[in-house]
């Protein structure tokens, strides 16, 4: 008659029906035989490691992601000699944004957009010369408050057209 049968809470292993070729059968029997394992064991062992498999690629991928992106970084930053550059231009390129909301025009498009930009750095790029906040993690000073507030004023106005 044999043994009962094990709750599922008392059970150590859980049943599981597999259907397979008749080549990958004799290939893991010839894998459990040649390690020592039962079939069911050299099963689940190699479907254990097929999990550790994709945690192994997926942490390779992101790794190489990160590698990657910090060496587009570094190169970027590189080739317009350094962060202070290439956060000086993110700083133009913001104030020409802003300007590009405020008049709902891109600059490289319409003349008086063009000349709008082209006044506002003209009038802010001495003072971020002389007050650099190029290298700080949260950059503040007077310049940047000047442009938080336009681009409150700039989003308020946004908003207002919107309603």
């Amino acid at each position: 008659m044999g043994r009962p049968k094990k709750s599922d809470e008392e059970a150590k292993r859980a049943p599981l029906g597999f259907r397979t070729t008749r080549e990958l059968r004799a290939k893991l029997e010839e894998a459990a035989d040649a390690s020592g394992r039962s079939l069911a064991q050299e099963m689940e062992i190699r479907l254990e490691r097929s999990f550790d498999f994709v945690q192994i690629v997926d942490r390779a991928i992101k790794t190489t992601i990160a590698a990657t992106s910090a060496m587009v970084e570094e190169k970027r930053l590189s080739a317009v000699g350094g962060s202070h550059n290439a956060q000086l231009g993110e700083l133009i390129a913001y104030i020409a944004f802003l300007v590009e909301a405020e008049r709902e025009k891109r600059w490289t498009e319409d003349q008086d957009t063009r000349h709008a930009v082209e006044s506002r750095l003209l009038s802010m790029i001495p003072r971020l010369l002389r007050n650099p906040v190029m290298g700080e993690k949260e950059p503040s000073g007077p310049l940047l408050s000047d442009l938080a507030k336009t681009a409150e004023a700039v989003a308020k106005g946004l908003r207002a057209k919107a309603e």
